[in-house]
């Protein structure tokens, strides 16, 4: 590794002189830079994640099941996908596009200060992660976007199209104590 100014630096992998943006940052580093550049760190991952395809899926699952069971992972995950249906992902069409959304840091803390999701997320872990259970973001008024005052927590199962209309479904949930209905919610 070679620094040629503090603009410059050698990947030793490749050997050509690249600007300091075309290395990732590292702040164990002394010149504050990984080794490799950007383009030989990723042939060199998918590389390594070929010959040990295992190594990959382990780490994925892993990171994403630890990171899903804590309240803001959680959250952060849900902002995503809030967010995808709203800008689009990778070339897809939007399903609401033009409806406001509340920024990142502004959702999360909503939902760290809402009862109603604590207490469906604490329900959702202890209950073994069951996919109809967890907790799903609900627009009031589909008319309007992701906004404060729009949003409520419920469980999936309530946020399909064909149960949430169905009041007689939602009686029997709660009767059989299957859901915590939000005050609101039950009429």
């Amino acid at each position: 590794m070679k620094i040629i100014d503090s603009e410059y630096k050698t990947c030793p992998n490749c050997r050509e002189l690249k600007k300091l943006d075309e290395f990732h940052n590292c702040t164990k580093a002394k010149s504050g830079k990984r080794t490799y550049c950007k383009v030989c760190t990723l042939v060199m991952n998918d590389v390594y994640f070929k010959r040990n395809p295992q190594k990959l899926k382990t780490y994925r699952t892993n990171y994403r099941f630890k990171r899903r069971r804590t309240l803001e992972g959680f959250l952060a995950g849900l902002y995503s996908n809030m967010r995808a249906r709203v800008m689009g992902v990778k070339g897809q069409k939007p399903f609401y596009a033009g409806l406001e959304i509340m920024s990142r840091k502004d959702f999360i803390n909503f939902g760290k200060n809402d009862k109603s999701f604590q207490r469906l997320f604490n329900y959702w872990l202890r209950n073994g992660m069951e996919r109809a259970d967890v907790p799903s973001i609900n627009r009031i008024n589909p008319e309007l976007g992701y906004i404060h005052g729009n949003c409520e927590f419920i469980q999936q199962r309530l946020n399909s199209s064909q149960t949430r209309n169905n009041k007689r479904y939602f009686q029997i949930l709660v009767e059989n104590k299957v859901i915590f209905p939000i005050a609101e919610k039950v009429a």
